[in-house]
C-alpha cells in the first residue's frame, strides 16, 4: 500500500490523539496527592463526586475522534473527514481537557 503525506499525517495525528487518551487512563490510576500517600487515586477522588461517569464520556469521545483519524489514513480511499479536521481536532482538545477536569475537579 502506497501512503500519501495526508495519510501519514492523519495516522501520527490519530497514535498522538490515542497517546493523549491512554495519559488520562494512567492519571486516573495516579496516588491523588491530595490524600497524602493513602493510595486513593484521581479515580477514586472522581468517583466519589460522579466525575469518574463524566470522565469517561469524554474519554470515550476523545478515543472515537482518534480513530476516526487513524481510520481515516488506514483505510479510507478518499478524505472522508477532511472539511472536518479542525473542529474533530479542537473537539478532542476539549474532550481530553473534559476528562482530565472531571478527573480531578472537587480539589
Amino acid at each position: 500500500m502506497r501512503y500519501k503525506v495526508t495519510r501519514v499525517g492523519y495516522l501520527a495525528v490519530g497514535l498522538v490523539q490515542v497517546a493523549g487518551v491512554l495519559w488520562i487512563f494512567a492519571y486516573a490510576r495516579e496516588d491523588d496527592g491530595y490524600y497524602a500517600q493513602t493510595g486513593f487515586t484521581h479515580w477514586d477522588h472522581a468517583s466519589k463526586g460522579g466525575g469518574a461517569a463524566l470522565a469517561m464520556v469524554c474519554a470515550a469521545f476523545a478515543a472515537a475522534i482518534a480513530l476516526a483519524f487513524i481510520a481515516q489514513a488506514l483505510f479510507a480511499k478518499r478524505s472522508v473527514i477532511r472539511p472536518f479536521t479542525v473542529p474533530l481536532a479542537v473537539a478532542y482538545l476539549l474532550t481530553l481537557y473534559g476528562a482530565f477536569f472531571w478527573l480531578a475537579v472537587g480539589h
